[in-house]
């Protein structure tokens, strides 16, 4: 691949960053006692939607940055893509457009104790958010470990877990994670396309 392709990748990848700081900066605090999702929380749900859609397409700046990424790093952008499109498919649909219309007309089944998050879904979401965390700090990894960006790039990724689990994390801590992930995403993706030429 020429270096314009792999500069293009780098630059959806900085910007599935950049959205997902907005996202992160807009998304309201679900925590709060008198939360109700708002036009806001569509919109900042959109927002991280379509970065994580960005992520995948950005993912492949990895592989096109360092050609051999040996079996570690082809099992950890495989992963981080997969997640990557659950998550897009789950927080532009459920979290975006149907969170809203269930907290509108039965907020009990939104609530951690409720029957949506205690029961098969719920389960599905602890492992689907235990994965996400796993691949995005094994992403932080082959930052630092073939030399992609600079490694603080690499450890910003490591938030992710806090964001995964926020709740039950407080939405402060959640915050933090998730805009340590954007930032991450941008610097590398910044990175990348200021070094190839």
């Amino acid at each position: 691949m020429n270096k314009q392709t792999t500069k293009n990748f780098a630059l959806v990848l900085a910007l599935s960053g950049i959205l997902f700081l907005f996202g992160m900066i807009l998304h309201p605090n679900e925590q709060s006692p008198d939360f109700v999702p708002s036009s806001m929380w569509t919109l900042a749900h959109v927002i991280l939607g379509i970065a994580f859609v960005l992520i995948v397409f950005g993912l492949r700046t990895f592989q096109l940055k360092h050609e051999d990424l040996g079996a570690f790093g082809k099992f950890t952008v495989g992963l981080t893509s997969v997640v990557s499109i659950l998550l897009a498919g789950f927080i532009f649909y459920f979290e975006a457009f149907i969170v809203p219309i269930i907290a509108s007309n039965s907020p009990t089944l939104l609530e951690e104790t409720g029957p949506l998050f205690q029961g098969t879904l719920g389960t599905i979401l602890l492992v689907t958010f235990a994965i996400t965390s796993l691949s995005f700090v094994f992403l932080g990894i082959l930052t630092i470990m073939k030399k992609i960006a600079h490694p603080v790039a690499g450890i910003l990724l490591f938030g992710t877990p806090f964001l995964a689990f926020a709740p039950p994390l407080p939405y402060i801590i959640g915050l933090i994670g998730g805009i340590s992930l954007g930032l991450g995403l941008t610097w590398i993706g910044i990175s990348v396309f200021k070094n190839s030429g």
